[in-house]
């Protein structure tokens, strides 16, 4: 099994504690200049609990990192402003994102060669990370999750030791404790399922019965244009694949054998059934002619015009592609016009018992 450090560490939330602080440098601006650890000391006591049962203190708690990657901070603060602002009025946290035009390499580098860093460091991959700890810019984390954050073991439950170095954690997984949502899967029309009474489906040929029918009573959309059953977009050998193959019990787009052998998608019977299944859509002419080489602007101007009864694909698309346009453009939106997501799965070979067997061959 491929080392699972590696999945999670390339996303987006992977965070450092970083030691010994102070003002990053000035050859890039940034979205707000850190404050150094001294200075971020606030008092906690409680004042009052708000609606989430967060108590609230008296001073607001003052924090910053910097999201390792080259982005605009005029970009990042206009994207920050709302959820900032939300985060200080609903719990009086004053949480600053800190973004810079350079390579994170080498502001990376920069920062470790200068001493100049923030307390905070996310979107480090493993290997950078191994670098900041061989250079003892990183303090152990696990004290702190024992006494703060007992719910990060829980959540991650065997998976925690594997973050683990010589007994210290220096680095967060990505993602954790965020909502627990399927990222990739497969999506439907919420409203056209509703309208045909929400016909219950378990696996994919049954996904797409339904797909079907839904595009049976919307064959063309306001504007005379064929709708589709399915869609998806691309990269499709990263993220389409290996979440249909899903369906079909496979794993990242491989099986994995009782032996802990891993076998490619392509070589097994499980593969063969996804390929069939995606072939039957398409010889019934409802698969999106553009499905495995889509560009996201293509896709969206297809679902947002409804032309799409489902797709396979992450959360945000049906989001940004679907009731995010629809709520502004359409004077009769309801909330239930919008794509959900929802699980289809092979339906396995029911086993036979040893009685069972011994009747079928007296039979």
């Amino acid at each position: 099994m491929k080392k699972t450090t590696r999945a999670l560490l390339s996303t987006a939330l992977t965070m450092s504690i970083i030691a010994g602080c102070s003002k990053p440098t000035n050859g890039n601006q940034a979205t707000q200049t850190p404050k150094p650890a001294a200075e971020n000391k606030t008092e906690t006591a409680a004042s009052a609990k708000n609606e989430f049962g967060w108590e609230m203190p008296k001073n607001p708690i003052e924090f910053s990192y910097y999201y390792a990657d080259s982005i605009s901070p005029d970009k990042t603060k206009k994207n920050s402003e709302l959820i900032h602002k939300y985060l200080l009025e609903k719990f009086n946290v004053n949480l600053t994102k800190i973004t810079y035009d350079a390579k994170k390499d080498d502001k990376l580098n920069l920062m470790l060669a200068s001493g100049d860093y923030p307390e905070v460091i996310a979107n480090m991959d493993e290997a950078t990370v191994a670098k900041w700890v061989a250079q003892g810019k990183v303090i152990d984390l696990a004290p702190y999750v024992d006494k703060y954050a007992p719910n990060m073991k829980t959540q991650l439950g065997d998976l925690y030791k594997t973050y683990l170095t010589n007994g210290k954690l220096y680095a967060l997984p990505a993602y954790w404790g965020s909502l627990p949502i399927p990222d990739y899967s497969a999506h439907i029309r919420y409203d056209y399922w509703k309208e045909l009474g929400m016909p219950k489906f378990e696996t994919p040929d049954q996904y797409y019965d339904v797909l079907k029918k839904m595009q049976e009573a919307h064959p063309k959309n306001d504007k005379g244009e064929k709708t589709y059953a399915l869609t998806a977009y691309a990269p499709v050998t990263e993220k389409v694949v290996p979440t249909l193959a899903g369906m079909w019990g496979l794993k990242n787009g491989d099986k994995i054998g009782a032996d802990g052998k891993i076998t490619s998608w392509v070589n097994t019977p499980e593969g063969l059934e996804l390929t069939l299944f995606m072939n039957k859509v398409y010889r019934d002419g409802l698969l999106d002619p553009d499905a495995f080489i889509n560009k996201y602007e293509n896709m969206k101007a297809k679902m947002s015009t409804d032309r799409v009864m489902g797709f396979i694909g992450a959360w945000w698309i049906g989001w940004n592609a679907g009731h995010e346009v629809w709520q502004k453009n359409d004077p009769k939106w309801t909330e239930e016009k919008r794509f959900v997501q929802v699980s289809a799965k092979r339906r396995m070979p029911k086993r036979r018992t040893y009685p069972e067997k011994i009747r079928a061959a007296r039979a």
